[in-house]
């Protein structure tokens, strides 16, 4: 018998893909880890059962979402790590404000004061 009907397991799959949604938007990269054996054992049951193919294409949609989500914060930490790096090398930063000037930030020193 299985463990889970295929209504339970796409709601489950449904269920679960907000939750993602939900953690990437508010940056719960942590929680991410933990979805994934949950979304793989999900999937692995929604295969098994009979699927509606609207309801199959509602949650297509859902990963996809998710998907380009998660490309967007990955190319924002690329980038943070990248401006980091610059800062770090001491090599010339150039950032925009507002209105699209282009502001150059030289090499600066942090005045950075250490205690034991």
């Amino acid at each position: 018998m299985a463990l889970f009907k295929p209504r339970d397991t796409l709601d489950g799959l449904e269920d679960l893909l907000d939750r993602e949604r939900t953690f990437v938007l508010n940056g719960d990269f942590g929680r991410l880890h933990r979805l994934i054996a949950e979304k793989e054992r999900l999937i692995t049951t929604a295969k098994h059962g009979s699927l509606n193919p609207e309801r199959l294409a509602r949650l297509g949609i859902k990963a996809k979402r998710n998907q380009q989500l998660l490309d967007a914060a990955g190319k924002g930490i690329r980038s943070v790590a990248e401006l980091l790096k610059t800062m770090q090398t001491g090599a010339r930063l150039s950032t925009y404000d507002s209105a699209g000037k282009r502001n150059e930030h030289s090499e600066q020193k942090a005045n950075i004061e250490r205690r034991a």
